[in-house]
């Protein structure tokens, strides 16, 4: 019970300040007072602080409540409506983007280079799991034809003899090559602009310079799939900058349709540690339904092909391959945490072969282990009922005296090792958390300072 504090006002008027417990009902409460004093009744009425302690435990279970129910709100993760209202915008930013070139009278020269459009791609996580470079999408409208478009195709060598290494014509087996692909493709010097050979790409190419220069002078890079490891190896990073990355040309199809095919297309890179990612889908040739319609098929096949998903994508830029202007059509603050990156079918079944076991006796183990192998040569002891790992042979196991190999593995020490790295690891997800709540704290500082900064400026626009 808390103690209330009731004024008593006696004869003489002096106030007598007395603590008097409160209690839950009105009471009235009698004081014998001195003789002189009067006997005096006061009335306290119900404390209202109990009753706000009362109320303030149910206020604060309804926050709460509310609070989980947003929590839960917002772990709920709609693929298909985030995937829509990107589409939404990018059917606002495209017109704006064409407008601000028709604005601002830029008279280039290569409008179909340096208008081209791009979606600028960023990724929560790197991908970690995956196996091919780059997957081939084709466009349901492109800007590209044989008439705009430079081509060069890169072939093998016909001739692998000695003399034909240190012959000093070296377009000599490219005119071969011209005449057979005329006669087994029907192609001819419409269908590209320069063809080379192998020999021929490593022997004019070979400095920087030169690779950056034959990365710049076309437009598209086709290669036979027979040399395409090696091509792609001795070109580098020149091409990999440039977005001039050779096609695979199969010579058992037709070079018509593989040409018409990639003339039609785009790629999305899907390699390792990719985090940030560029994808072209067309140019202001062609009108804004058909830059909305490239974007659309895109978008799909990146919430196929994203490592983790559509939950990977951080945030989704509409921009010229200038770079400005750059317009957001999709952005997501959600942590990189929630992201979870599964390997692919293909890695799976790499990663089976290669941890396959083949498990056999061993005649110097004891009864009940056995001994298993994988394909790289590593070995471990398990057990033949549940096929669990045993340290064998540890210091407490028997050896002789004159044997070299003595025993090293102390299951005690293993075992501490095993809890200190645990230790370790969750300190260092605990310092990625407070380093993810820091950046947030400090992009809302950002915004906040920001929106003041507007609403001043616009407070002085209104006075003025």
């Amino acid at each position: 019970m808390k103690l209330r504090t009731a004024r008593v006002q006696t004869k003489k008027g002096d106030a007598v300040a007395k603590k008097v417990k409160a209690p839950k009902r009105k009471q009235p409460v009698e004081e014998e007072m001195k003789e002189e004093d009067e006997l005096q009744v006061v009335e306290l009425e119900e404390s209202e602080e109990e009753e706000e302690e009362i109320e303030e435990p149910k206020k604060k279970q309804a926050k709460t409540e509310e609070e989980v129910k947003a929590k839960e709100g917002k772990k709920e993760f709609d693929e298909q409506e985030r995937l829509q209202n990107a589409k939404e915008q990018a059917r606002v930013a495209l017109p704006t983007i064409r407008k601000y070139f028709e604005n601002i009278g830029d008279k280039s020269l290569f409008p179909e280079i340096d208008q081209q459009l791009q979606l600028n791609v960023v990724y929560k996580k790197p991908n970690t799991k995956s196996v091919g470079a780059r997957k081939v999408i084709t466009l349901p409208c492109s800007s590209r034809n044989l008439n705009n478009t430079t081509i060069c195709i890169i072939m093998p060598d016909l001739d692998q003899s000695e003399a034909a290494r240190k012959d000093v014509d070296v377009s000599k087996q490219a005119r071969e090559w011209q005449a057979k692909l005329e006669q087994d493709h029907a192609i001819t010097n419409k269908h590209y602009s320069l063809l080379l050979t192998h020999r021929q790409l490593k022997r004019e190419y070979s400095q920087y310079k030169e690779k950056r220069d034959l990365a710049n002078a076309y437009d598209m890079f086709l290669c036979d799939a027979r040399v395409f490891k090696s091509v792609k190896s001795f070109l580098g990073k020149e091409f990999h900058r440039a977005h001039r990355v050779p096609f695979i040309l199969r010579y058992e199809l037709p070079f018509v349709n593989q040409i018409s095919k990639y003339l039609n297309s785009t790629e999305i890179p899907t390699g390792n540690f990719v985090h940030r990612l560029c994808v072209r889908f067309g140019d202001f040739r062609l009108n804004n339904a058909d830059l909305v319609s490239n974007v659309d098929t895109i978008l799909t096949a990146l919430a196929k092909l994203a490592p983790g998903g559509w939950r990977n994508v951080r945030r989704i830029d509409v921009q010229p391959v200038g770079g400005k202007p750059s317009l957001p059509i999709y952005t997501d603050e959600g942590s990189a945490n929630d992201v979870v990156i599964e390997a692919s079918k293909t890695l799976k079944r790499r990663l089976e072969k290669r941890n396959a076991e083949v498990i056999d006796e061993c005649n110097t183990l004891p009864d009940g282990l056995t001994l298993a192998i994988r394909k790289n040569g590593k070995t471990r002891v398990i057990k033949e009922d549940d096929k669990k790992r045993v340290l064998y042979p540890t210091i407490h196991d028997e050896w002789r005296s004159g044997e070299t190999m003595k025993p090293k593995i102390n299951p005690v020490k293993v075992e501490a090792k095993r809890k200190r790295r645990a230790i370790e690891k969750k300190k260092r997800a605990v310092a990625a958390k407070r380093r993810e709540t820091d950046k947030t704290k400090e992009k809302l500082k950002k915004v906040a300072e920001k929106m003041k900064k507007k609403a001043a400026v616009s407070k002085a626009k209104k006075t003025a």
